[in-house]
């Protein structure tokens, strides 16, 4: 895959053990109703420029030559977008976690809410066929359902990963990852979380930057919802201010 003059040679196969985390752009029907057709695609175009920044990260020779090896493919239909990774491998891990906490992140700033989940297992991506399937895609797919708040959530199966690999995982990854009572629609339940509250404010660890920029999303999100949806937002506050 080539990206700007760079070259990537990417260790791919279509039926691999991998990670894929499904996210779902909130109340996307009511947004296409009010919203311009050329509003609404400019909205994703944005989406599509994460997409790129994530691509380029990877590519940055200050990461090391490992990362070149990696890849993160995205693919989206309607208001879902589908990220993928190349295998299982912990740098693959560290990799998708990141890319999934900024583009929730990204979103968030474009007053696009979202929720997801991620899982682990065997997956089949044929990228020139444009088939996509596994178990795995079924399981994230079903648990972002009953997410109940602006994020997104670890299926057991990556919990298990993590378990398992727990030493390989470097310290970067691991400040992705959030392990705390979550809003479902069952209630609040421990889960692992992917912190994607790290890409607020104007570096990883400005936290009165950050907060500015929480409450800026908030408001925008409260200033196009009413009624039952504001659930999302309050729990997605609640979340924020127990961290």
């Amino acid at each position: 895959m080539a990206t700007s003059k760079k070259t990537k040679i990417i260790d791919w196969k279509t039926t691999d053990e991998r990670f894929v985390v499904f996210l779902d752009i909130m109340g996307f029907k009511d947004f296409v109703a009010r919203n311009s057709h050329d509003f609404v695609y400019n909205m994703m175009k944005s989406l599509s420029k994460s997409k790129k920044v994530i691509e380029a990260t990877f590519l940055d020779d200050e990461l090391g030559a490992e990362y070149k090896t990696k890849d993160i493919y995205t693919t989206s239909f309607s208001d879902s977008i589908i990220l993928f990774s190349s295998d299982d491998s912990s740098l693959s891990f560290e990799m998708i976690i990141t890319s999934a906490a900024f583009f929730i992140s990204e979103a968030m700033k474009n007053s696009i809410p979202m929720k997801g989940a991620m899982a682990y297992g065997t997956i089949s991506v044929d990228k020139i066929q444009q088939i996509y399937f596994g178990q795995p895609l079924i399981d994230a797919f079903l648990l972002q359902e009953e997410v109940n708040y602006y994020g997104a959530i670890l299926h057991n199966s990556v919990d298990n990963y993590i378990n398992k690999n727990t030493a390989k995982l470097s310290k970067e990854a691991k400040k992705f990852l959030l392990e705390k009572k979550t809003p479902l629609k069952s209630g609040l339940m421990q889960h692992n979380n992917i912190n994607w509250f790290r890409f607020l404010g104007s570096d990883l660890e400005d936290l009165s930057k950050a907060k500015k920029d929480f409450e800026k999303i908030v408001n925008s999100l409260r200033l196009v919802t009413s009624g039952s949806p504001r659930k999302y937002i309050d729990n997605t506050v609640e979340f924020y201010n127990s961290l």
